[in-house]
C-alpha cells in the first residue's frame, strides 16, 4: 500500500513539475513521495530473501532510467533510483561485520559519493533511509527527520515546502500494515515506463 501511495505522489510531483509548475498542491503532494520510497527500501532490505539480487535490480533500474530521466528533466542529477541503491549499500555496511569505525568511514564515503555525483536528494535522501532503518516509526524518529529536512533546505536549497514531507509519517503509520504484493515487473518497470510516457506526451502532444 505504501508503494502505491508513493507512486501516485511521485507521478503527481512530475505532472506538477512538467505541466503545472505554479501548483502548490501538486508540489505538496509530491513531497511525500521520497520518504515513502525510503521507507519502502528499508522494508525491502529487511524482508528480501536475497539482498544481492535486490540491490542489482535497483541498480539496473537506475541505469535504465537515467537516459529518459535526463531527456525529460534536463538536469545534472542521477535519478532517485541511484539514491535508493546507495541507501541499500549503506544499510548493507551498517549491518556488516566491519569494525564500527570502519562502518562510519564507509558510510561517510557513500554520502560523499552521492553528493559529488549529484544523486537526486543527495545526502538528505541517504540520511532519510538510514534514519528510517535505525529508528523506524519511533516517536523521536520524526525529530531526526525534521533536523535533516531543515539541513536539506539549507544546504541543498530545497523549498520550505519540503517540510511537508514529514506528513509521510502519518501515511506510513496508517497504512504500513495494509501490505499487498505488486507484480514485480509492474513494481520495477513503472519508474522508467512513466518517464517514457511523459517523454512521448512532451514530444507529440505538449510543447515545452
Amino acid at each position: 500500500m505504501i508503494k502505491v501511495i508513493a507512486i501516485i505522489a511521485m507521478v503527481m510531483a512530475h505532472v506538477g513539475y512538467l505541466y503545472f509548475p505554479q501548483s502548490d498542491l501538486l508540489r505538496a503532494i509530491g513531497r511525500l513521495a521520497f520518504p515513502l520510497f525510503a521507507w519502502g527500501i528499508t522494508f525491502g532490505f529487511k524482508h528480501t530473501k536475497n539482498i544481492k539480487k535486490y540491490m542489482i535490480r535497483v541498480l539496473l533500474l537506475a541505469i535504465l532510467s537515467q537516459y529518459p530521466y535526463y531527456l525529460l528533466f534536463n538536469m545534472g542529477y542521477l535519478n532517485v533510483c541511484f539514491t535508493l541503491f546507495a541507501g541499500l549499500v549503506i544499510l548493507k555496511i551498517y549491518e556488516g561485520t566491519f569494525h564500527n569505525i570502519t562502518k562510519v568511514l564507509l558510510i561517510i564515503m557513500v554520502f560523499v559519493i552521492a553528493d559529488i555525483f549529484s544523486f537526486e536528494y543527495g545526502m538528505y535522501g541517504l540520511a532519510t533511509i538510514l534514519i528510517f532503518y535505525i529508528f523506524g516509526l519511533k516517536p523521536y524518529s520524526i525529530f531526526f527527520h525534521l533536523i535533516i529536512t531543515i539541513l536539506g533546505i539549507h544546504f541543498y536549497g530545497y523549498s520550505m515546502i519540503q517540510i511537508l514531507s514529514l506528513f509521510s509519517f502519518s501515511l506510513i503509520f496508517l497504512f504500513y500494515k495494509y501490505d499487498f504484493k505488486i507484480n514485480r515487473y509492474i513494481s520495477y518497470g513503472f519508474y522508467p515506463l512513466h518517464l517514457m510516457v511523459f517523454l512521448i506526451v512532451n514530444t507529440f502532444f505538449y510543447d515545452i
